[in-house]
């Protein structure tokens, strides 16, 4: 496990699914689907929350429009209330050059 720190994940309230791409076009290229949750990460100034997803699926393509076309299309597949993606959860999918990992790799802790 690689304990790259990956930049604050934004969860928009009126949305189920958010979706990141970057990196280079030309190596291969991942599409990690994350379930996320909100965690409790302390009392400290009047308490605070953080982000963690499990990642529950990847995809590999060997180029950037095909796997940003498939994120799209997984996106567009998670928005159906008929799509078959479970209804009460909250999704992250991301298009980038690595593997995914359930993150944060460690619990934060307030500084």
């Amino acid at each position: 496990m690689n304990d790259t720190y990956r930049g604050p994940i934004v969860l928009y309230p009126n949305r189920r699914v958010c979706r990141s791409i970057t990196g280079p076009e030309h190596i291969e290229w991942y599409v990690n689907i994350y379930r996320t949750e909100r965690e409790y990460g302390g009392p400290e100034e009047g308490g605070w929350w953080f982000t963690t997803g499990e990642l529950i699926d990847i995809h590999r393509f060997k180029n950037h429009k095909e796997a940003a076309d498939y994120s799209e299309k997984v996106e567009n597949e998670m928005q159906d209330p008929n799509g078959g993606w479970c209804s009460d959860s909250k999704f992250f999918i991301e298009v980038v050059t690595r593997m995914g990992e359930n993150f944060p790799s460690h619990r934060p802790v307030y500084e």
